[in-house]
């Protein structure tokens, strides 16, 4: 599969700020972020996401998702609001992992001040999530989510 990305998709009156690329490792959606994020950038998500995840989907079994950042974190409220309606509708829909890891060390701005907010954008649409400062933690917690 070539990879997905929210380069290809324009929203809103304005660019968005943030890049999202999306590949497959097996049961895992891998997301490789780039921010500051706004919620152009979010309403640009839901098309990669769907076109990268649809074998997932279509395997019926549970999959999961493992985001990885790079350089910032930081999003506007507007930003997570706009998150928090898009996993909720994508939850909703059937289409969201169940579960997703992020993977953020202290050196991505803002990531101390952004996983509580990102947390809650998570329980809100009533998804499974945790954050690790390793990929192979992270990716140990999701494949033991998904068995």
């Amino acid at each position: 599969m070539n990879p997905r990305s929210t380069d290809e998709v324009t929203c809103g009156p304005f660019p968005a700020h943030g890049r999202a690329t999306f590949t497959l490792d097996g049961r895992i959606l891998v997301t490789d972020a780039e921010g500051p994020f706004n919620a152009e950038l979010v309403a640009a998500l839901r098309q990669p996401v769907l076109l990268a995840s649809e074998p997932l989907r279509g395997q019926g079994r549970p999959w999961g998702q493992l985001s990885r950042f790079r350089r910032s974190a930081m999003a506007s409220p507007e930003a997570l609001a706009a998150f928090t309606r898009l996993l909720t509708e994508m939850r909703a829909e059937g289409t969201a992992p169940p579960f997703t890891a992020y993977v953020m060390t202290d050196e991505v701005e803002g990531a101390r001040l952004m996983l509580p907010l990102l947390r809650r954008c998570f329980e809100a649409a009533g998804l499974g999530f945790a954050h690790f400062a390793q990929e192979d933690e992270a990716r140990a917690w999701l494949l033991a989510q998904l068995d």
